[in-house]
């Protein structure tokens, strides 16, 4: 795998995600900063905004974070994920229906909690389980399966997670 220069500005290139179509999502550097991107075959690469782009689905619909730590959704235009509980979160996984996950910081407690959103709404996966302080969701099947990371308030590695409805 060879890392290509994009332009003189872009001086570094890493794609986190490929969908069947060919289609990335990562971060180019350029002028000094790194930006979420997302090329899309045929179409050339877009420089969405400072921060990085971790999942892209079979739509071309990109996710990722900002500079300042906020989560996002590009399809046509950049929409901000509303992080309940806190101001700060990323978005690491999308499926094909548009559900994506990740993580958000709980500024009452301190501790970061994986999310889904769906439908216009942000869901706290780890609210009704006080027992984990911390936990990932890091992706999302077509049937909405979430899967990802979580660790116990006693300070014990990280156990895989996975959340389904109900």
């Amino acid at each position: 795998l060879r890392c290509r220069h994009l332009s003189q500005r872009t001086h570094s290139t890493v794609w986190y995600a490929m969908n069947g179509r060919g289609d990335t999502a990562g971060t180019v550097w350029s002028d000094d900063l790194p930006y979420a991107s997302r090329r899309i075959a045929g179409d050339g690469l877009a420089l969405l905004l400072p921060g990085t782009a971790y999942d892209i689905n079979a739509n071309g619909v990109a996710l990722g974070a900002t500079l300042d730590v906020r989560p996002f959704v590009y399809d046509t235009s950049v929409r901000y994920i509303p992080t309940p509980g806190g101001t700060q979160g990323r978005a690491y996984g999308v499926n094909d229906h548009g559900m994506v996950v990740g993580q958000l910081y709980v500024a009452a407690t301190g501790d970061e909690h994986a999310f889904i959103y769906r439908d216009g709404r942000t869901t706290d996966l780890a609210a009704d389980a006080p027992e984990f302080r911390n936990s990932l969701a890091l992706g999302v099947s077509d049937a909405g399966i979430v899967v990802g990371c979580s660790n116990t308030r006693r300070g014990e590695p990280n156990v895989a997670a996975v959340w389904r409805e109900g």
